[in-house]
């Protein structure tokens, strides 16, 4: 199972490599934020690889869990309890098989209808700012007729999208074998869902006894640096600690990430998602990695009490 499993891994990473070098070439006409977008997860995906055959190594030399929904791991660490909610495995739900690309009940997508009216508006008429120049060299560069520029044009940008797509489908179907952790210490629990997306977390949420567990949560590390289907909005409804600056013992939000690296505003995709960062800000403790300087600050600013 294992050695199938890393198989199919390096199958998705030599898929994910080729489009990082493709991003780099003179083949794909795009414009600079596709190809940027190109490049961060080809090359994310590659650097995945090397992590999971690392922390395989490292299971060998020592003890190694494979883990899945519903386990638990209070052994390895004295007085913690450690809860598995994800990721699921096939027989307990097929939800990971699909990704959903909109859920207006569980993504920070749009504020409204007309919100959502007005960005696909932009989005029809904005300047694909495509280069019609040619890939040949020592030729004369020719220019298109006239009837065939639109032609060309719309071609390339449909390449450019679709390999952009394709890039980002190895990326969620790698996000869906995140593992969640739920981690109680004395009076508090601490949650850690890696980068699941919603298909990881849907098996989870319909759980009655995991709902009740969840409600609790004192921190919550957001998950997928803040992208819009990774904190869905059933499970920021469970938290009974949010609310405003007078709240008790109010929630406390950790979210690792750096603006422009992922999606795009125009399109509602960017990371992380404003509309769930202004979320956080209003109803929880929010710390962020954009906001301090110095790697110290940002773990000398959170406290958690454990009694």
């Amino acid at each position: 199972m294992t050695s199938h499993f890393l198989g199919s891994l390096e199958d998705m990473h030599r898929i994910a490599g080729a489009i990082a070098r493709f991003a780099q070439s003179d083949v794909l006409y795009a414009g600079t934020e596709t190809r940027k977008q190109l490049a961060f997860l080809g090359e994310s995906n590659l650097k995945n690889l090397s992590a999971v055959k690392n922390l395989m190594a490292m299971g060998k030399n020592g003890e190694a869990h494979y883990v899945n929904a519903g386990m638990k791991l209070n052994s390895l660490l004295p007085g913690v309890a450690i809860t598995v909610l994800g990721p699921p495995t096939l027989k307990q739900t097929e939800s990971i098989r699909t990704m959903r690309a909109k859920d207006p009940n569980e993504f920070w997508q749009f504020r409204s209808f007309w919100a959502s009216q007005s960005l696909a508006a932009h989005a029809m008429v904005a300047q694909r700012g495509l280069s019609l120049k040619t890939t040949s060299t020592g030729q004369r560069k020719k220019t298109p007729a006239p009837n065939m520029r639109w032609f060309i044009g719309q071609s390339r940008q449909i390449h450019a999208d679709q390999t952009l797509e394709l890039v980002r489908d190895l990326d969620n179907v790698m996000n869906n074998t995140s593992v969640i952790l739920l981690f109680e210490i004395g009076n508090r629990k601490l949650l850690f869902p890696g980068d699941a997306q919603i298909e990881n977390w849907s098996y989870a949420l319909q759980q009655k006894k995991w709902q009740d567990l969840l409600k609790d949560v004192n921190l919550y590390k957001v998950g997928h640096h803040g992208s819009l289907n990774a904190t869905p909005k059933s499970l920021w409804r469970l938290f009974r600690h949010k609310g405003d600056d007078s709240t008790r013992n109010r929630l406390e939000t950790l979210c690792s990430t750096k603006a422009g690296k992922h999606g795009s505003t125009r399109s509602g995709t960017e990371v992380p998602r404003k509309l769930l960062v202004e979320e956080l800000e209003k109803d929880s403790d929010f710390h962020s990695t954009e906001r301090y300087k110095t790697p110290n600050k940002l773990s000398n600013s959170i406290t958690i009490e454990i009694s």
